[in-house]
């Protein structure tokens, strides 16, 4: 038993050792600095994103203004009108299963990756510019 102990003992030093030596390299590499820059630049990428689809809502609620007073709109504003719909419908949907404890953000990976399995576009037109999702 006390042989077991030592062993034991020995196998948790050098575990703690080694996990000292991976968080020195990690750190000296600049392997955290770099995801963490990353992870920065893609929230600013996606909030000007969203930026843009809330500029492009605020655009088409004039169009909505002329349907409202009965008032006539043209076939471009129409297809304007439709397609902003459909991108807030795309962030307000994929926004609320992200909020979903545990497994959302899981199950929004996994929609977007089935809707372009499918050849449907599962993000608003602002992604679709510069589409890096692929998944």
């Amino acid at each position: 038993m006390k042989l077991l102990l030592e062993n034991w003992r020995k196998y948790i030093n050098e575990a703690e050792e080694q996990n000292l030596l991976l968080e020195q390299a990690l750190l000296e590499e600049g392997w955290v600095a770099d995801k963490w820059a990353g992870l920065k630049a893609s929230a600013h990428d996606t909030l000007k994103k969203l930026a843009t689809e809330w500029s492009q809502t605020k655009e088409v609620a004039t169009t909505l203004d002329k349907i409202f007073k009965g008032e006539d709109i043209s076939d471009n504003e129409k297809g304007e009108l439709i397609t902003q719909a459909g991108d807030v419908a795309r962030v307000v949907g994929l926004g609320s299963v992200k909020m979903i404890p545990f497994v959302g953000l899981p199950l929004v990976v996994l929609i977007i990756y089935t809707m372009k399995k499918m050849g449907l576009r599962p993000l608003p037109t602002a992604w679709s510019e510069t589409d890096e999702t692929t998944i």
